[in-house]
């Protein structure tokens, strides 16, 4: 270990020697103030300042990512091009130190720079309130305080709610459709599933886990129909068919977006729960299933929310060090960064690709070229799989909560995989290199 910090410090030294770091951090301050101060959105503080993070931070974010990537590619072929790895291997220092001791080196710079984002961002956000009054202030700091968990409808997949709704009638599909059938049919079901003709019902499933720990929940649904007013009754069922906890109307507005509170108490101990929406209106009202209905809750709190967010970003930027490190080791400055780059990129676009490769299979009994071509791109996106950035910046943008299962469930194993992955493809290539012979 003693060792491993040894080269760790004379890294440190080699890297801040020439100033690009501080250049760097100066760079990361000025393009989070820019965005952040450039960006406008509705002069309600709140909202402001929802928009104004979002921006900023992932602006960035996403240029800290790619200088992440090129300091360290630059900083393993530099070593290496001017014979410095070359000295070091020649002491009595196993390959291991000097590749960890490199890598402890650049993972503390990487915090360095994320901790100047943060610190700039949270500045500019106390800077920009400044100029409001007191009671936007406390409105802001109630909700930022305690964000929120937003639980949306338990409802079957668009595919899955096509095939139910056909064999319900007791239709049958067929393989090789014309497309033009599929998305007449696809639409058919899904408008049938999002509109509640008059005086008719619908109930939606949710599940919090368990109650929430708070007197209210808050229930929300937006509706679309001809007309300017209409009637609904909400009822909060704790079965399908079982009488209602709690029951209340409430008169909305076209296309307005309805927030109900809801009593905790009505719900299950579980959180398992159903809503009856039963639609007053003469005509027929139409909520979507993508985001026309939720319910949401006060839950943790703003540090929580910003641990989790820091930390993931932490472990996120170690797999970009470890990536350049192993590109740095095998290849020139040029391939090596034009490499890592390209991964970068695929990772940024890996929810386009997804989509694409769902999209090709949303057909009934897909040919086998089909499938073989979607198939094809999924493992193509598992090169990059591990590099996708944590799914924290909207929700801490937002005070919304960042889901453990989301992140530490879904996010982390992937990325830890991918990281162990390169970082043992790195040492393997870093030991192979012909590295302890200095030419004179």
């Amino acid at each position: 270990m003693k060792k491993t910090l040894t080269v760790c410090k004379l890294c440190l030294r080699l890297l801040l020697r020439n100033g690009s770091i501080k250049g760097l951090a100066a760079l990361i301050i000025a393009i989070s103030l820019f965005a952040f101060f450039s960006t406008k959105h509705n002069g309600v503080l709140i909202d402001e300042l929802k928009v104004r993070v979002l921006y900023s931070f992932s602006i960035t974010y996403t240029f800290l990512s790619i200088a992440v990537i090129a300091l360290t590619c630059f900083t393993i072929r530099r070593q290496i091009d001017s014979r410095n790895i070359h000295q070091l291997c020649s002491l009595p220092l196993s390959r291991l130190n000097i590749w960890l001791g490199q890598a402890l080196a650049l993972f503390l710079i990487a915090f360095s720079l994320l901790s100047i984002l943060y610190l700039s961002i949270i500045g500019a956000s106390y800077f920009y309130q400044k100029d409001f009054s007191i009671e936007e202030k406390n409105t802001l700091y109630e909700q930022a305080q305690t964000p929120i968990k937003e639980v949306k409808p338990e409802f079957l997949s668009d595919y899955d709610l096509i095939i139910k709704a056909v064999k319900e009638r007791g239709g049958k599909l067929q393989a090789g459709m014309p497309p033009e059938i599929w998305n007449a049919i696809h639409l058919k079901v899904i408008n049938e599933a999002q509109n509640i003709s008059s005086q008719k019902f619908k109930i939606y499933e949710f599940n919090f886990g368990m109650r929430p720990n708070i007197e209210f929940f808050t229930f929300y649904f937006r509706p679309f129909f001809s007309g300017k007013k209409a009637n609904f009754q909400i009822d909060i069922l704790p079965e399908v068919n079982a009488p209602a906890n709690f029951s209340l109307k409430d008169e909305s507005s076209q296309a307005r977006k309805t927030y109900l509170e809801i009593p905790s108490s009505a719900i299950p101990p579980n959180g398992q729960f159903f809503i009856k929406i039963t639609n007053l209106h003469n005509g027929t009202v139409k909520i979507q299933r993508s985001n026309g209905i939720h319910c949401f809750y006060s839950s943790s709190n703003y540090k929580n929310n910003l641990y989790k967010a820091f930390l993931s970003h932490n472990l996120h930027l170690s797999v970009f060090i470890l990536l350049g490190m192993t590109c740095g080791t095998a290849l020139t400055f040029a391939t090596a960064t034009f490499t890592s780059f390209a991964l970068f990129l695929i990772s940024l676009s890996h929810m386009f690709f997804e989509n694409i490769a769902k999209d090709m299979l949303f057909i009934y009994e897909p040919p086998m070229s089909t499938i073989i071509a979607s198939k094809t791109i999924e493992i193509l996106l598992w090169l990059a799989k591990g590099l996708q950035a944590p799914p924290v910046i909207e929700n801490l943008a937002y005070h919304r909560l960042i889901e453990n299962e989301t992140l530490w469930g879904n996010w982390l194993p992937a990325t830890i995989i991918y990281g162990i992955i390169v970082s043992i493809l790195g040492i393997y290539l870093f030991n192979k290199k012909e590295l302890s012979i200095l030419e004179v």
